[in-house]
């Protein structure tokens, strides 16, 4: 698929992309949970469904929950502090080890300064990327909820190929 040059492209695709996820679990939701789709039933409508389709609620809602909870009283300061380091931790190490595990398996970037890059765009991932994305995704199941279901149009701007000059 074709990268979004700006921010307003990347907002489009992801509140299409989780719309067309959404259409599409909710018209087979009969799968969901029954046996008699054997894995796909039992395993992978139950992913998508909870995961995939429900995860950017219980992800903004962890956002908001957690400082609220803080600022009422209810979480102490080191309680606070330990969830928010182990939840950007866990983050932060999951994306550092799929770099790892790609880097591993395909040996696509040949300088170390590639992959420490990377690295820093890992630890940023969590802190900018996964919540603008979350964000993303609420929008829409809130444009669902409201009976929104056209698609909008995506600019494109090509593949540009790459030439040496001889």
């Amino acid at each position: 698929t074709e990268v979004p040059s700006t921010l307003s492209s990347l907002a489009s695709q992801r509140i299409r992309w989780h719309s067309g996820l959404m259409e599409v679990l909710l018209h087979n939701r009969r799968l969901l949970l029954n046996p008699n789709y054997g894995s796909l039933g039992m395993l992978g409508m139950p992913y998508y469904f909870f995961f995939e389709m429900m995860g950017p609620i219980i992800e903004l809602f962890g956002y908001i929950a957690i400082p609220l909870a803080y600022i009422f009283g209810m979480l102490a300061w080191p309680e606070f502090l330990l969830f928010i380091i182990a939840a950007f931790l866990f983050g932060t190490f999951l994306s550092i080890f799929a770099l790892r595990l790609q880097e591993h398996s395909r040996r696509q970037y040949p300088r170390w300064q590639d992959l420490l890059r990377l690295t820093w765009y890992s630890l940023a991932n969590n802190f900018v990327y996964r919540p603008l994305i979350s964000v993303l995704r609420f929008m829409a199941i809130i444009r669902l909820t409201r009976g929104r279901r056209e698609w909008g149009q995506i600019e494109r701007r090509g593949f540009a190929e790459k030439t040496r000059a001889a």
